[in-house]
């Protein structure tokens, strides 16, 4: 059984390196194309096998693909967060070692 599934985004929410990194951590499972129109991401889903969800089918794969695009938004908010304390730390773990 095949199905298709087309998921429209908006930029503002799920930036471009949010997208790619859920896209790429589901690359095994899923086909998903992603095009950029009227400030929104559509991504054009497909299965890679019929049996690689399991049995599942497209609401299935929504979920997986929207859980996987909240995980990397948090962890990309995260990131943008703590830079500046990342960056302190590495600096002065450099300073110690001499560096």
């Amino acid at each position: 059984m095949t199905w298709s599934l087309t998921l429209t985004l908006d930029e503002q929410i799920y930036p471009l390196r949010v997208v790619q990194r859920a896209v790429y951590s589901l690359a095994q499972i899923l086909s998903i194309l992603i095009r950029h129109e009227n400030q929104q991401w559509v991504l054009e889903v497909n299965p890679n096998e019929p049996s690689s969800l399991l049995g599942y089918g497209a609401d299935a794969a929504k979920v997986l693909l929207l859980r996987h695009l909240n995980d990397f938004t948090l962890r990309d908010q995260i990131a943008l967060e703590t830079s500046g304390l990342r960056e302190l730390l590495a600096s002065t773990a450099l300073k110690e070692c001499g560096l």
